[in-house]
């Protein structure tokens, strides 16, 4: 079992456990049999209506290969579309896509790892790659920059700046006292951690959110606020995750 600690551009960082070249492998075999079910069938039909048409036969396996390859890549990029990165395959092997910098894929990526699938397979740079790789990546990740993990991220954003503590810290922002904790109870610690954690708002609604949290919390603190939002609620999530003993 591999883990990678991924630090995203929120300053949060998160904990992920990456998906292993066995399982990638299977989860690519099961989406590559129901790509062929649907689209080996729709070759094979174009083929014998081309069947009838006049020729040396050559433009017929032209078209089987032309149609699979297509059909197949299609269906594939529809799938993690569709699905953002759960394909039939990798929801059976509980893995999904996602982004290196933790956030969800976009569909720009999902199109350069799915086209770079045939070069992984048909190269076999995929699977090589994947084995002496620590991060278990395919060329296809590379190009894109994603990862695969088991499960998503929606079990792991359980907590920010993961083995970080208020006392160790050398440098704190806010002046936070042993009674400040009185002040706050659980579910504002929880409230605070979704704030933080809230990763699919606009940049510029995040600013907001952020900028307006920062000072409701400082005033219940009896600080000030910084000027970067992010620092001050850094603070008082790590004092207050202490303070209650989570």
């Amino acid at each position: 079992m591999t883990r990678q600690t991924i630090p995203t551009p929120e300053g949060v960082t998160i904990e992920v456990e990456l998906a292993g070249l066995g399982s990638r492998s299977v989860a690519t075999l099961l989406d590559l049999l129901l790509a062929q079910l649907v689209w080996g069938s729709a070759a094979g039909a174009l083929s014998g209506l081309l069947a009838f048409v006049p020729g040396d036969g050559g433009e017929f396996l032209v078209a089987f290969i032309g149609t699979f390859f297509v059909g197949y890549f299609l269906t594939v990029f529809g799938l993690v579309m569709v699905t953002r990165g759960n394909t039939p395959g990798k929801r059976t092997m509980g893995l999904r896509v996602v982004g290196a910098d933790g956030r969800n894929v976009t569909p720009k990526q999902h199109f350069v790892r799915t086209l770079a699938l045939y070069i992984d397979i048909l190269t076999l740079a995929g699977p090589l790659m994947m084995f002496f790789r620590k991060d278990g990546r395919r060329l296809g990740d590379w190009m894109a920059g994603t990862i695969v993990v088991h499960g998503g991220l929606e079990g792991e954003l359980v907590d920010p700046w993961l083995r970080q503590d208020w006392q160790e810290r050398e440098w704190k922002v806010l002046e936070l006292s042993p009674a400040v904790g009185a002040r706050f109870d659980q579910g504002d610690l929880a409230l605070l951690r979704d704030i933080i954690l809230r990763r699919e708002m606009a940049p510029a609604d995040a600013k907001r959110l952020h900028r307006e949290a920062a000072a409701g919390y400082c005033a219940r603190a009896g600080v000030a606020p910084t000027e970067d939002p992010r620092v001050a609620l850094k603070d008082i999530f790590l004092f207050l995750r202490e303070a209650r003993g989570v």
